[in-house]
């Protein structure tokens, strides 16, 4: 894998509030891949070959690059650019029968029939036992139009969540959720992406009130450019959250919802927000080593919106974020990944005051992928205590909120099947069972088990493919409740998703 032209960053924010006071020192964060590919076309099939690796000489490595190379233009659209990099091939190995074919791939995608066609001969003449290269001539011979290229995609789908738990205090409900993104790359080396839904939600909380909202979440848009740094390929993202949300969703949802130490809350809706990221992906043998770094300014918002509590006005602290990955080939379609980031937060405030100074967030993952066989990621997150305002002066915290966890996400992949797994733990924090401060509350952690099967459907010719999935998580929170006695007690939560996603190729 190469850099991609798209790397993103987002940053989960909590609110205050009497039920779900934790979600203010919640900050849930996704991993900044420097790799290949857009973020928005992770579905894009990739008809080419690629090539095996082994040992190989300075000659070889430059090759590889060009093939990887070659292969995210493909990916992003730019099929003359993949043109150009399977010729570079050619010319440094002219019997790489594989770089002929792929190149009569690009011809083919660029209306350049009568070359493909010589491209494809080419590549039988060096390796004649290619069932798929004659099947592919007689496409090229006929008289069919060939698609142009790829320069976008519009993604559209529904969710549905629904759960419960054994609680004596009811905690159940369901979202009905609908996604829409897309993104559209009009030049070379850039994109612009934006994402929204429109949710319906129906939450029975602990006093057996029910609470159905109806609403936009927030709308994020961002754009990207990809460009040289000393000879390196590399990126510049922005992003900007706009507040089209309901920014007491989440205060007002808390008490039915599962614990987010498990589970993200599915909608967000927040204040304006700016994200910023530059990464720049470093050759080192036959691997890719990426470096991102960012910055994300959190603005002002109101996370009692629409509740009978006064409004408050939240300054969630901006962060910075440092990430570092390796990505290896170790096969044809196969790569080793390790990853290492990190965010560094400024202080919170509320109402103009300071309030609470979250502490440094670590990930460290590793990963192998193999899109059409076995992949899995193991990975470990650890929050460090951070500082409290006390009287105008900062104290430091003993613990975070939230203990550290650790996480195994296994796949297996057969055709258009893919088969999902998720496993999770969490460990306690280091409060006391019995501390009354719910900013320093004692949180028993707990374990999630959780499996996804899915299934792709091809529609036509033109990259208009369907996917479906259904999901089961059992979750189990540790200390999670307490009887009527005040005890600490167990809390078991069932959580059931069926999803689709149409993507639309243009």
């Amino acid at each position: 894998m190469t850099l991609s032209a798209t790397v993103l960053v987002s940053l989960r924010m909590g609110g205050i509030s009497k039920l779900n006071v934790k979600s203010l020192v919640r900050l849930a964060f996704f991993l900044i891949f420097v790799s290949a590919g857009s973020a928005w076309a992770d579905d894009v099939e990739r008809p080419w070959a690629t090539p095996g690796f082994g040992l190989k000489t300075s000659a070889q490595i430059q090759i590889d690059q060009w093939m990887r190379d070659a292969e995210a233009a493909w990916k992003n659209g730019n099929f003359e650019k993949a043109a150009d990099d399977y010729l570079a091939v050619i010319k440094m190995d002219p019997n790489n029968w594989i770089a002929y074919q792929n190149l009569a791939g690009c011809y083919f995608r660029l209306h350049q029939n009568h070359e493909a066609k010589k491209a494809y001969q080419k590549s039988l003449n060096i390796h004649p036992d290619n069932p798929d290269v004659a099947k592919y001539m007689d496409e090229v011979i006929k008289p069919v139009t060939a698609p142009g290229p790829t320069i976008g995609q519009i993604n559209l789908g529904v969710t549905a969540d629904v759960w419960d738990s054994n609680y004596a205090l009811t905690t159940n409900g369901w979202e009905l959720l609908f996604p829409m993104s897309g993104f559209v790359s009009l030049w070379k080396d850039t994109a612009f992406y934006a994402k929204s839904e429109f949710a319906n939600g129906n939450y029975i909380n602990q006093g057996n009130l029910a609470n159905n909202l109806t609403a936009f979440s927030d709308t994020t848009v961002g754009g990207e450019i990809g460009f040289k740094t000393l000879d390196l390929n590399s990126v510049i993202n922005i992003s900007f959250n706009i507040p089209t949300g309901n920014s007491g969703w989440e205060s007002a949802t808390a008490a039915a919802n599962i614990p987010e130490e498990f589970v993200d809350d599915r909608y967000q809706g927040r204040g304006f927000g700016v994200s910023g990221l530059y990464g720049v992906s470093i050759p080192v043998e036959k691997s890719r080593v990426g470096v991102a770094t960012g910055y994300i300014y959190s603005g002002s918002y109101n996370s009692e919106f629409g509740q009978p509590s006064p409004p408050n006005d939240l300054k969630l602290g901006d962060s910075f974020f440092l990430s570092l990955n390796r990505i290896t080939p170790m096969g044809v379609n196969e790569s080793e990944i390790i990853q290492a980031s990190g965010f560094y937060f400024l202080p919170t405030q509320n109402a103009g005051q300071n309030y609470l100074w979250t502490g440094p967030n670590i990930n460290l993952s590793y990963g192998w992928s193999n899109p059409t066989a076995f992949s899995f990621e193991l990975g470990a997150q650890v929050f460090l205590p951070g500082q409290s305002a006390v009287g105008g002066q900062w104290v430091a915290d003993s613990s975070y909120s939230y203990g550290p966890r650790f996480y195994l996400n296994p796949s297996y992949t057969f055709g258009d099947f893919a088969l999902a797994g998720r496993m999770k733990y969490v460990l306690p924090n280091g409060y006391g069972v019995n501390s009354a401060d719910p900013l320093h509350s004692y949180d028993g952690g707990g374990f999630l088990l959780g499996i996804e099967p899915s299934f792709k459907f091809k529609l036509d010719e033109s990259g208009l493919s369907l996917k479906i999935w259904a999901s089961y998580d059992n979750i189990n929170a540790l200390g999670g409740g307490r009887d009527s006695q005040g005890n600490l007690v167990n809390v078991l939560y069932d959580l059931w998703t069926l999803g689709t996603n149409c993507a639309i190729l243009f």
